[in-house]
């Protein structure tokens, strides 16, 4: 009595560390995350901000056009995982002049 004990074995994700940062300044064209960055030892995902002004973006690794492809919204955020993903993910200023704040996570 009063014993706490699991009859699972109890499982910890492993807690995620930046590994990187980058600012991508133009995407006035199609343009994807920086190869030597988003593969860099450990890197699992990245979360992207995009500032300034809206994009268009695909992760099908075909080219986003201003008017084709998911929109995000100036502030908007999304996580992009896998290194599969991450190479062919590729974004486009849909309306100005976007800039992407790009953090990689890994472990």
């Amino acid at each position: 009595m009063g014993v706490n004990w699991h009859p699972y074995e109890v499982r910890m994700d492993p807690i995620w560390r930046t590994i990187s940062f980058e600012q991508i300044t133009s995407i006035s064209s199609a343009t994807g995350l920086t190869e030597s960055k988003r593969t860099a030892s450990g890197v699992v995902y990245a979360q992207i901000q995009v500032t300034t002004s809206d994009m268009r973006y695909r992760t099908d690794g075909n080219n986003p056009s201003s008017s084709v492809g998911s929109y995000l919204a100036s502030n908007g955020i999304i996580e992009i995982w896998g290194q599969v993903d991450l190479a062919a993910f590729r974004a486009i200023d849909s309306a100005g002049t976007s800039k992407l704040e790009v953090t990689y996570f890994g472990v």
